[in-house]
């Protein structure tokens, strides 16, 4: 476990970074991610959340977004991933962002989808047992969020933890209550199983 750092210094890097995520939940990232040595997080936009857990870890955050915007946000908070060029800015963005941990080994970006990303990282995750917290935040249609929380919940330690964004969401709510009914409530909008998901 690496040295804590302070809230303010964890905060001071990541709320410059565009995003939706408040200040308790950054901070519940970062300490998470404290105990984890291999994160997945599908959605990173430009990576507020991404660097709170790179903050937080002695080892791996692999960063899953394919940089197209969420269907269901298109016509709003995405509306600039509607062109290639606000596709492309957003990305860039992202990766200047995170350049530095990409440069310590402490980010890997994957620019794929969530579903292409679970297969790619599927023998990496086996060999170890699973990711020791694996973060959802990418689209939140009933749908495409069901489909990122079964594929992703077969890859997840049997002691590690599962979590997500935005449980407020119909979409995200829904599924919740269906496949993972146990689910509790962290700071703001965070959901999160802790264990024994197999």
């Amino acid at each position: 476990m690496i040295a804590r750092i302070a809230s303010d210094e964890v905060l001071n890097k990541c709320k410059p970074i565009q995003g939706w995520m408040y200040d308790d939940e950054l901070l519940w990232l970062y300490e998470q991610a404290r105990k984890a040595s291999l994160i997945v997080e599908v959605g990173v936009w430009q990576g507020r959340s991404t660097t709170a857990m790179c903050l937080g870890t002695t080892g791996i955050v692999y960063a899953v977004d394919h940089w197209q915007g969420s269907p269901e946000e298109l016509a709003n908070a995405h509306s600039i991933m509607q062109t290639g060029t606000g596709r492309s800015e957003v990305m860039t963005k992202a990766m200047q962002n995170l350049m530095e941990m990409i440069d310590q080994g402490k980010c890997v970006p994957l620019i794929m989808s969530s579903e292409r990303a679970a297969d790619f990282l599927r023998p990496i995750l086996a060999d170890r047992g699973g990711a020791d917290m694996i973060f959802l935040d990418g689209a939140h249609d009933t749908d495409s969020f069901r489909s990122d929380l079964l594929k992703w919940k077969e890859l997840i330690s049997p002691i590690g933890l599962l979590c997500g964004h935005d449980r407020h969401w119909p979409g995200v709510s829904e599924v919740l209550a269906e496949v993972l009914p146990d689910a509790q409530k962290g700071p703001g909008s965070i959901w999160f199983y802790d264990g024994g998901i197999q």
